[in-house]
């Protein structure tokens, strides 16, 4: 991949990732979760899913879907939160920072009705 279209793509990742972020503060969930997903869709996309800024993206885009869903009442965002603990804790480990964002995610959010 060329250093300009890699350039692009993080420019898109984040633009993203900082609009479902003030969408999100400005407490517009249902844009916000658009945003997110939008962003998320770009990291699945396996051509463009490269290097450790993608992957960042995506731990930022599913922290801020997952509080958006909780908040709409969507108790899939606790799943989605677990989800990705799961996922950064097989890659980075239990101890990496990442891994302690999303459990502080988790602590910050009411307490899952279906648990």
């Amino acid at each position: 991949r060329s250093s300009g279209s890699l350039a692009l793509h993080r420019s898109r990742l984040n633009y993203a990732v900082v609009l479902s972020d003030a969408l999100r503060s400005a407490g517009d969930f249902r844009q916000a979760e658009l945003a997110a997903r939008a962003g998320l869709d770009l990291v699945d996309d396996d051509s463009a899913a490269e290097g450790p800024y993608a992957h960042e993206a995506r731990v930022e885009l599913t922290r801020i879907l997952a509080v958006v869903l909780v908040a709409q009442g969507d108790r899939h965002g606790y799943d989605l939160l677990r989800a990705e603990l799961r996922r950064v804790t097989h890659i980075y480990g239990p101890d990496s920072a990442v891994t302690h964002q999303i459990r502080r995610v988790l602590a910050t959010l009411p307490p899952d009705p279906g648990v």
